[in-house]
């Protein structure tokens, strides 16, 4: 809630006339996603080793940074050649490849480093950096990269500004600069700037936060510019206004026109209002489908000041504006097919043209797909075939559990199973024979947890591909318990992790799972889901597990349904979903029976009950666990292989089939 401030005016004048350079940022290899090992045997390197990649076409290491604001970024790449060729490589900044086959050229010794530089355009926020060796021998071994971009001259922080009844504030991640400033919730208060330019009309580019639900409006310069909710005070987004500017100084006020006040402030920039727009979107493809829904992605625009968002049509209605290159539409009809194409705007306000045209069709209904991925464990509790499976259920789709750390930042089934050439991976080839796939399921409640066993997020990233890499999969599902929950250092790695996972991997769906109360997701699921929103993860679905309660003595079904529209409200509190959106992507993974508390059961009525609700919102995800546990108990059975009530083989299973999505 925020507190009505006694009035403050804070006196600054920002006088930017030139680019700032700021220091460069190192970003050490072993903190990158490096496809080999990261070794320490050749000395001279920086940090705690360097990326030894493997010794192929591709072989490589990929850098996230973070560029404060968008512009020509200097790269600076060391490395060590100890051999008499030339170790060609391909540089590619966010997918595009910036410089083709670039020389790694012998450098004596591998003890000898180097520093090989080049420039580069860079978005606002994270970037990636890949260099992939484009022979036989693979890449140089890569010790760190140093990436600086040149500060923006056209960037003016709230928190430098003239404040009149608001506070400086850092409470509320994802500002830029130092903090931002909390209005005062009176009629009156404001921020003012004072900004230089050579004159002319220019977007007033307002960078806010506004966590409540109404509309907080700003007078500025004596225009009302409209400040509308953006889900929560940790979600920023933009407003823009058009303004004739003097040469030299102008002074910009916002003046809040409500007794609410206005919304938190982080910055204004200033662009030069003119009618050149971004270059068309190419490359507009379907990347994933279901029943309801159809998901796109597209190759980035450009622009002379920068591109803010895209918008999707179909025909003339607008029924996505995603701020990066990939959109999911929802509450579409089964076996239908929509055309979209895809524009881009940016600061200014100017749109592209559109795209070429991207057609795609509906799975059908009654065939279920990975919205009905009910889980499996081979390591354990007689588990049944899963071609059996389909065979009697219908079903097509599993969620294969659990991937685990083998003791180090490295993934294993159940973390002793090695990830290829097992029972893992013949069950999943089977499947896929049979006209099914998989998705994996990585985390669980017990075991050595890859997010925590993983330093950084761009490790934990590194772990996550190897099991993507391993079996070409379009889906993982994070099952994230027990410590690795309750630690919000390793939550954030998780979101992190996702975010890199999700640019190397374009199209991929992320699944993040969760325990719940009945209402929906405590204050640490609320937490995380507002973390992702607040760093930019575009996150597939969000499935709570409506189960182990505990007090809890009322029907399961309805506790089920509670606890999913809790979590679509937080959903679309923290992202600005419609409706519509929202419960595209949530869902929920019950657990079969008998649970884990004390006289909680969770009945073949119950999913059908869920089924019909699911059905009715269509939902991201319904799933359960698990079919090893789909059957009656008999004398001395595992607890974790049957179900603890009287029912026949495959009842719970047979339910999930019946939802497409």
């Amino acid at each position: 809630m925020k507190i009505v401030k006694t009035s403050l005016v804070i006196a600054a004048l920002l006088l930017l006339p030139a680019p700032a350079q700021a220091a460069p940022v190192r970003y050490e290899a072993e903190n990158a996603v490096c496809d080999g090992t990261i070794d320490s045997n050749h000395a001279g390197f920086s940090g705690t080793g360097f990326c030894n990649a493997t010794n192929a076409v591709g072989g490589s290491a990929t850098w996230t940074v973070n560029a404060a604001n968008a512009g020509t970024a200097t790269i600076g790449i060391r490395f060590a050649n100890g051999t008499t060729a030339n170790r060609p490589a391909d540089i590619s900044v966010n997918g595009t490849v910036v410089q083709a086959a670039s020389a790694f050229n012998p450098t004596g010794a591998w003890t000898t480093w180097v520093t090989k530089t080049l420039t580069a355009q860079v978005n606002a926020g994270s970037n990636t950096i890949k260099v992939a060796g484009t022979t036989a021998a693979g890449p140089a071994n890569l010790d760190f990269v140093d990436f600086e971009v040149a500060v923006a001259a056209n960037e003016y922080q709230a928190e430098s500004a003239t404040i009149s009844q608001g506070v400086v504030e850092s409470n509320h991640a994802g500002f830029t600069g130092t903090g931002f400033v909390n209005m005062g919730n009176v009629t009156g208060s404001y921020v003012e700037f004072t900004v230089t330019s050579a004159g002319g009309p220019h977007a007033l580019v307002f960078r806010y936060a506004n966590g409540t639900t109404a509309n907080r409006p700003l007078s500025v310069n004596g225009t009302t510019v409209n400040f509308p909710g953006t889900g929560a005070w940790t979600t920023w987004a933009e407003a823009t206004v058009t303004a004739t500017l003097n040469s030299g100084s102008t002074t910009i006020r916002a003046t809040s026109t409500t007794a609410n006040g206005g919304p938190n402030l982080d910055r204004l920039r200033l662009v030069v209002a003119e009618g050149e727009p971004p270059t068309v979107p190419l490359n507009p493809r379907v990347t994933a489908t279901s029943s309801n829904s159809l998901s796109l992605a597209w190759d980035p625009s450009s622009d002379n000041v920068g591109v803010t968002g895209y918008r999707v049509y179909e025909g003339t209605t607008i029924v996505a504006s995603p701020g990066g290159t990939t959109a999911t539409i929802g509450g579409l009809a089964p076996q239908t097919t929509h055309t979209y194409r895809i524009a881009a705007r940016d600061a200014a306000g100017n749109e592209s043209a559109q795209s070429v045209a991207v057609t795609g069709t509906t799975q059908a209904g009654g065939v279920p797909g990975m919205a009905a991925a009910p889980y499996e464990y081979f390591g354990w509790a007689s588990p049944p075939d899963p071609v059996s499976v389909m065979n009697a259920t219908g079903i097509k789709w599993f969620t294969l559990a659990f991937i685990l750390s083998d003791g180090s930042c490295n993934p294993a089934w159940d973390g002793s199973r090695p990830l290829t050439g097992g029972n893992d991976q013949t069950q999943i080839n089977r499947i896929r024979a049979n006209g099914g796939d998989v998705m994996v399921s990585i985390g669980g409640w017990s075991g050595n947890k890859l997010g925590e066993r993983c330093s950084s997020a761009s490790a934990l990233a590194g772990a996550y591909q190897k099991v993507i890499n391993a079996y070409n999969l379009k889906v993982i599902d994070i099952d994230i318990e027990n410590t690795e929950w309750n630690n919000a250092t390793v939550r954030q790695r998780v979101i992190d992790a996702l975010k890199i996972v999700k640019q190397t991997n374009p199209g991929i769906k992320t699944i993040i799972t969760f325990g719940t109360t009945v209402n929906g997701p405590d204050a640490t699921g609320r937490d995380m889901i507002n973390r992702g929103a607040a760093s930019g993860l575009n996150n597939d679905v969000w499935a709570v597990m409506p189960f182990d309660f505990g007090g809890y003595t009322g029907d399961m079904g309805d506790a089920s349904i509670s606890a999913v529209e809790g979590l679509k409200a937080a959903v679309k509190s923290a992202y600005g979903y419609t409706d519509a959106e929202t419960y595209a992507r949530v869902g929920l993974s019950s657990m079969n029976g008998r649970t884990d508390v004390a006289g909680e059961l969770v009945t073949v009525s119950d999913f059908q009950q869920i089924l019909a609700y699911a059905q009715q919102k269509h939902l991201a995800r319904f799933a359960f666990w698990s079919i090893n546990r789909d059957r009656p108990c008999g004398g001395g059975t595992d607890p974790d292989a049957c179900s603890g009530i009287a029912q026949q083989q495959y009842d719970f299973t047979k339910v999930i089939a019946q939802y497409q999505g």
